[in-house]
């Protein structure tokens, strides 16, 4: 029985492999900037194909506006490489579709929020395996939760989405 948990598990990671050897299947990346205006963001991208790969990110803010929060976040996204013909994935310019939950605490009020948006942006890696990012776009963003010091005739609970911009500026490690 081993024998066959560890052959579907060596058959499971094959699969996900690269295509090519020397490109790198795997990114970490992070926001240098992030701390100072205290948020802490962690990205995971795995390549999929010389021209798509999945994200996943984990994010914690704990100051915004000067004001104490207590945020925590996780999203997802996909990302297609529109130059994957001249640069395979992880590299060049793309499209990234994604998703993200977060939720928080700022003093009494409780809230959180569900986003759904996509950016365009550019990545670039060097020998090394150091990799830059950058990206733009919409974020459309719904807000929830009890805010028990506002009242809206009686209810206690309040909702609001907006369209808010969304960026990306990420250095990290390939490998």
């Amino acid at each position: 029985m081993k024998k066959w948990c560890f052959l579907l598990f060596l058959g499971l990671n094959a699969s996900l492999l690269t295509a090519q050897d020397d490109l790198p299947g795997s990114i970490i990346k992070t926001n240098p900037f992030g701390l100072a205006f205290g948020n802490f963001n962690l990205a995971y991208e795995k390549v999929l194909s010389e021209s798509s790969s999945v994200i996943v990110k984990a994010k914690y803010t704990y100051k915004f506006l000067g004001l104490k929060v207590n945020v925590a976040g996780v999203g997802a996204g996909y990302r297609y490489y529109l130059s994957h013909a001249k640069k395979p994935a992880p590299g060049g310019f793309y499209v990234n579709p994604e998703i993200a939950y977060n939720t928080g605490s700022s003093g009494e009020f409780k809230y959180g929020t569900f986003v759904v948006g996509g950016e365009i942006g550019y990545q670039i890696g060097s020998k090394k395996g150091v990799v830059f990012d950058v990206g733009i776009g919409p974020k459309y963003t719904t807000f929830f939760g009890s805010f028990d010091q506002l009242e809206f005739d009686g209810l206690d609970n309040a909702k609001a989405s907006i369209l808010l911009p969304g960026i990306t500026v990420a250095v990290g490690y390939a490998f």
